[in-house]
């Protein structure tokens, strides 16, 4: 028996504005204590400062303790900043690294925990998916494309082992998600594009997961289409909202199946890397993606053919369609263009194995040899299927 699971969200908003949309939202949920979490860029922005200026007397506390990667020590410290203010709803506004710092929080305070060691022996390794019910629901206003405002899943970093580890909830995946396309464009180009990557990266290993099935392949290829038409209009012109919205109908279809299609060895083995080496999650997806689909193209090879289309290169090579679009918004190609330390690929290819979508790659990864065929194509970009 196969079955999919739809996620507890019953709102997305679009192409609206961001601050009279969180009002809006409150009231429908009749919230009485709204917390509000941004990156500290965006704290300044006129825009999250309308927000909470116009939410008044209901906003009862504001944080920008976020940074790349989730570190889970700050996020320990997120959740009792959030927990002290007693909210029964908290908008968030950023990208992946402040939702997903938000979900972690939430699974602190839910489970009463307090401190990276006790969120450690919380792990979806652990305990599996919590169904304990949290003290509050959240809005999402994403800035970038990482989709985490879709995710039943939350990674965070131990500084400590430089190891990425994941946690799961059904609540993690954002009650509304608000998408204000102005908002959008002022993140910067290689954020958007780099995150845009790895939307494409969510559409691409989700359809070539072993557990696609007919809804989350259709919105895998109606979102590669998106997204194929919306980021090359945004590296034309990134003030167009317009091109900015495109690409956020594209993420929305292309993370449908986020936390429950299991994804590949471009987001395992991009986990470690962002974890070891710094890299931003959209640039992990940039090299690793068509490395890893000349990898698996033994297994699941037949199935390219549609990825391309999508795209729009028809006829061409899956692995040359992807990497000409990387190529197109000028993002980085191969590890080397990244300066990374070529002696580190054996530690990240080691750790990669116990990750979870590593573990799940249509073609299996068992050996640190294994991971390394796929870090030595993406360190000079040139693919051997």
């Amino acid at each position: 028996m196969r079955f999919f699971d739809y996620i507890d969200q019953d709102r997305i908003v679009f192409e609206a504005a961001a601050a009279e949309a969180v009002i809006a939202e409150v009231e429908r949920r009749r919230a009485k204590r709204v917390f509000v979490v941004s990156t500290r860029s965006l704290t300044r922005s006129t825009q999250v400062q309308d927000i909470i200026s116009m939410l008044g007397a209901v906003c009862v506390g504001h944080s920008d303790l976020i940074e790349a990667h989730v570190p889970l020590p700050l996020v320990a410290k997120l959740a009792q900043i959030i927990g002290s203010a007693r909210p029964d709803l908290v908008v968030v506004i950023g990208g992946g690294s402040a939702i997903d710092s938000v979900k972690i929080a939430t699974l602190a305070l839910t489970h009463g925990l307090s401190g990276e060691g006790e969120l450690l022996r919380h792990t979806a390794a652990q305990i599996g998916s919590s169904d304990k019910l949290p003290p509050y629901r959240t809005i999402a206003i994403p800035t970038t494309l990482s989709g985490a405002e879709f995710g039943v899943i939350g990674g965070g970093v131990d500084p400590e082992s430089g190891i990425k580890h994941m946690f799961r909830a059904q609540y993690f995946c954002a009650a509304t998600v608000i998408y204000d396309p102005h908002l959008a464009t002022l993140t910067p180009p290689w954020l958007w594009l780099s995150t845009g990557m790895r939307a494409v990266d969510h559409a691409v290993e989700g359809f070539l997961s072993p557990d696609a099935n007919p809804f989350s392949d259709g919105t895998a290829l109606h979102g590669l289409r998106q997204l194929a038409l919306g980021l090359p209009n945004s590296k034309l012109n990134p003030d167009d909202w317009r091109a900015r919205s495109e690409g956020q109908m594209g993420v929305w279809l292309a993370a449908a199946g986020l936390g429950r299609v299991r994804y590949g060895a471009s987001h395992g083995i991009g986990h470690q890397l962002g974890a070891l080496a710094g890299v931003p999650h959209g640039y992990t997806s940039c090299v690793l993606l068509p490395a890893v689909l000349a990898y698996n193209f033994a297994v699941v090879g037949n199935r390219y053919a549609e990825i391309s289309s999508a795209l729009g290169g028809a006829g061409e090579s899956a692995v040359a369609v992807v990497a000409k679009l990387v190529a197109r918004l000028d993002l980085p190609r191969n590890l080397h263009d990244l300066k990374l330390e070529r002696s580190l690929l054996p530690k990240i290819a080691q750790s990669s194995l116990a990750n979870p979508f590593v573990q799940a790659n249509p073609r299996t990864i068992a050996t640190v040899e294994e991971a390394m065929q796929i870090l030595e194509m993406a360190w000079d970009g040139k693919y051997e299927a």
